[in-house]
C-alpha cells in the first residue's frame, strides 16, 4: 500500500508541475505582464485561468494541474490513514524501558572554593 501512495504522489507532483508549466507558457504567450505576474503575484495564476477560461488549452492546463495536486492531496490522505493504522510499538524497540540502562554520565567534578589569594592575583593595584 505504500508503494501506492508514493506512486500516486510522484505521479502527481509530475502533473501538478507539468500543468503549472504549461499554464506558465500559455500566461506568456498572452502577455509578458501576464506571465510575469503568473511569477511573482500570488494568485495571480487563478485569475488568469478565470479571465482566459475560454481558450481550450487554458481549461486543460487548468484541469492538469488541478488533477496533480488532487493527486497529492490523495497521497498525504492516504499515508496519514495508514500511519494510523499501523501498530505504535510492534518490535520497533522504541519502547524499551531506558531504566535498564547503564549510566554513561561522568559526575561532575567538586567546584573549589576561591582562595584569598586567587582572588587578588589578578588585580592590578598594589
Amino acid at each position: 500500500m505504500a508503494l501506492v501512495v508514493l506512486a500516486l504522489l510522484f505521479i502527481g507532483a509530475l502533473l501538478s508541475i507539468i500543468g503549472g508549466i504549461w499554464g506558465l507558457v500559455l500566461a506568456f504567450s498572452d502577455h509578458v505582464l501576464w506571465g510575469l505576474a503568473y511569477l511573482l503575484v500570488p494568485f495571480a495564476s487563478l485569475a488568469f485561468f478565470i479571465m482566459r477560461w475560454g481558450r481550450k488549452s487554458v481549461q486543460q492546463a487548468f484541469w492538469l494541474w488541478l488533477s496533480g495536486f488532487g493527486m497529492v492531496l490523495l497521497s498525504l490522505l492516504l499515508s496519514a490513514l495508514i500511519g494510523q493504522s499501523l501498530p505504535s510499538s510492534a518490535g520497533s524497540g522504541f519502547d524499551e524501558d531506558f531504566s535498564r540502562l547503564p549510566d554513561t554520565t561522568t559526575p561532575e567534578a567538586p567546584a573549589k572554593p576561591l582562595s584569598a589569594a586567587s582572588e587578588t592575583s589578578g588585580s592590578l593595584g598594589p
